[in-house]
């Protein structure tokens, strides 16, 4: 399917509508995003997607869960291949995350393999408390601030308009990260040999012209001999050569 481009109007109040209103025209390629949750935590997830809302109508990311699965798909082959091509990978963490064997032996120790490749972009998601000291997502910046529980709020939205900045800062990084590559990959590579322009020698050759051509040890060896008192140097060359002055 073709990407949609949306041109978004950033307009003042009527009383000064005198202002002129800033557009916003996304060019790059949306940031793919792949939600690794358990089923029991879908009201939470439902609501992390609605703040998210505005970063797929900018055209910053493209979410993608396995409710989207279509009818008589291969679920396991639908969730395998998400994961797999997936930018960015949000572990939506509480108990029944750390109880799935889905969820942590499948999809997050694949999520953690593709990050360690640079590959994709791993963030722990808080939603509840629960002791995760020690589990192979730890070392990783995790949201919302401070990594406090989502239900620890008294204000739920915060959180997750928290988690909803966290996640435009890493979208933008991961495209400038990819536009820089495609810049680089794009560049005409200069493959013609370097030619390099030699003036005609006169009279003697400097020891630095390009046309003289050092042959070790000799030279090394005429130089210690020429610094003793009395030393001789023989110079002898084949027949038919050029005498040297």
């Amino acid at each position: 399917m073709g990407k949609t481009l949306f041109s978004i109007a950033l307009c003042p109040p009527l009383a000064s509508r005198s202002v002129k209103c800033m557009s916003y025209s996304p060019s790059a390629e949306p940031i793919e995003v792949f939600f690794s949750y358990s089923h029991r935590d879908e009201k939470l997830r439902d609501k992390l997607a609605l703040h998210l809302s505005i970063l797929q109508r900018q055209g910053v990311i493209k979410a993608w869960h396995d409710r989207k699965i279509s009818a008589g798909t291969e679920w396991a082959k639908a969730i395998d291949d998400k994961l797999n091509s997936a930018d960015m990978i949000l572990l939506l963490i509480s108990d029944s995350f750390l109880a799935s064997d889905y969820c942590y032996d499948i999809e997050m120790l694949r999520a953690l393999e593709r990050h360690e490749r640079d590959e994709a972009r791993v963030i722990p998601i808080i939603l509840k408390p629960v002791d995760w000291s020690g589990a192979p997502f730890g070392k990783l910046q995790a949201f919302p601030i401070n990594a406090k529980p989502v239900t620890k709020w008294s204000n739920r939205d915060a959180a997750f308009a928290n988690i909803a900045q966290g996640i435009r800062q890493a979208a933008q990084e991961i495209s400038a990260a990819r536009q820089a590559v495609q810049q680089r990959q794009s560049r005409p590579i200069d493959s013609s040999p370097a030619v390099i322009q030699l003036d005609s020698p006169e009279g003697s050759v400097g020891l630095k012209s390009p046309f003289y051509i050092e042959r070790p040890p000799n030279e090394s060896d005429c130089y210690e001999e020429i610094l003793k008192p009395g030393g001789l140097v023989r110079v002898k060359a084949p027949g038919k050569w050029a005498r040297l002055r």
